[in-house]
């Protein structure tokens, strides 16, 4: 007899997004291995994301019940605040919503989910975040109806300890705040299994929630992944410039200054010819006036968004992949899904971080890396330029570790999940 498994997922295709490749292809895997998948989710025209119809494949005979939603709404409205400087309004507005704007699908999937436990034998419900909201659903349901149901929490993301949240200092002394950690608390200790991407943030949780008696064998790592193939043979002919490519939304504390300045001095200095040299930009909308003024036409080019599957086409094609990670309190524990794609690629990739965080230890495991300090512009020259040097000698080699590339496929981070599951 197949098992059932319940899946709250927010973000689901066609929706794009970090969050929309992780769950959908945990119910993808997980279908090939037996089980029968439902998943709660919300119409995608009642979200503010990008769509991507070519996700819709990995989705097929999977159960998706779609339910409505107003956060698109709630998010105008609480712009409409912020544009006119209104942040005392914005700050009270949000306030009303915790932990999040989703307040209709939580009441549409609390029902939901009860009617499908009703009609099907689950016995696993697995939670994904964020947004929280998803958590909050099962958590009502479980004090109240199925204490009997395995519950899984998974946790992309720190919750209360997030970056964009501690990127502000008000937002924890605000009565959200302290609404959200009572929420986080009761989650981590109601839930039966919690996943997390990183063991960074498996210790953070525990720290910030030291009151209670957290059972360290609940706790589980399923790092972000990749699912597209491995491109071990591919040769790529040298391009007629020097190609860079960063293909991924640039945050407020995650822009390219450095290395837009760096390439804009090594210009200057003719050391690097304008013309042997193209850096692609694309997913990105909003730049800076001082960014502007360094985005040379005759090197970058510039698009807000291209289809995913452009996307593999567009960076095998390039001599050399670029990848930021923002800088904000507690980005260290940061694993952004991108590295994973990145690493299949067999392409050099320039990495500019912390050479002390999480995710530059991957970097160093597989051999795919040239990792620039993000505080340097005097190193985000020199390697450029090495790395410039390199490519007109036609040497731009590198030798990734494939076995430990490997360990990161989805399918085999899937069976990490089952293992759970079954635990």
């Amino acid at each position: 007899m197949k098992k059932e498994i319940l899946m709250l997922s927010y973000m689901y295709p066609p929706t794009w997004s970090i969050a929309t490749q992780r769950s959908a292809k945990f119910a993808k895997y997980l279908k090939e291995s037996w089980y029968i998948v439902h998943v709660i989710t919300v119409y995608n025209k009642c979200i503010l994301q990008k769509k991507d119809k070519s996700l819709l494949k990995d989705i097929k005979w999977i159960k998706v019940y779609k339910l409505i939603d107003i956060e698109i709404v709630l998010r105008y409205i609480n712009w409409f605040f912020l544009y006119f400087k209104l942040k005392k309004i914005s700050t009270l507005f949000s306030s009303l919503f915790v932990p999040d704007f989703s307040v209709l699908w939580w009441f549409l999937a609390f029902i939901k989910a009860k009617k499908i436990i009703k009609k099907h034998n689950i016995y696993t419900v697995f939670t994904t975040s964020s947004p929280y909201t998803s958590h909050i659903v099962w958590l009502k349901l479980k004090n109240h109806f199925w204490k009997k149901i395995q519950w899984i929490c998974d946790f992309r993301d720190e919750w209360t300890n997030n970056p964009f949240i501690l990127d502000d200092v008000s937002n924890k002394k605000s009565k959200k705040f302290k609404k959200e950690f009572i929420l986080e608390s009761k989650v981590l200790e109601k839930s039966d299994k919690i996943i997390w991407i990183t063991d960074i943030m498996n210790n953070n949780f525990i720290n910030i929630h030291s009151e209670i008696n957290l059972k360290k064998n609940k706790f589980f790592v399923i790092s972000n992944w990749y699912d597209n193939k491995l491109n071990i043979n591919w040769y790529n002919k040298k391009n007629e410039k020097l190609t860079f490519s960063h293909i991924w939304s640039f945050y407020w504390r995650q822009n390219p200054l450095l290395l837009l300045n760096a390439i804009n001095n090594l210009v200057n200095k003719q050391l690097i010819d304008e013309n042997k040299i193209s850096i692609k930009l694309y997913w990105n909308s909003n730049y800076s006036s001082e960014m502007k003024q360094l985005l040379n036409p005759n090197i970058y080019d510039l698009k807000w968004y291209i289809p995913n599957e452009e996307v593999i086409e567009i960076q095998k094609q390039s001599d050399i992949l670029i990848l930021i990670i923002w800088i904000w309190k507690n980005s260290e524990s940061i694993y952004t899904w991108k590295i994973f794609e990145y690493i299949t690629m067999n392409r050099l990739i320039l990495w500019i971080i912390d050479p002390k965080w999480v995710a530059a230890q991957l970097i160093k495991e597989t051999e795919t890396w040239v990792i620039i300090d993000h505080n340097s512009l005097t190193d985000t020259e020199q390697t450029i330029l090495r790395l410039y040097k390199k490519w007109n000698e036609d040497n731009i080699n590198i030798n990734p570790n494939w076995e430990e590339v490997k360990k990161y496929s989805r399918k085999n981070l899937t069976q990490k999940l089952i293992n759970i599951i079954e635990k």
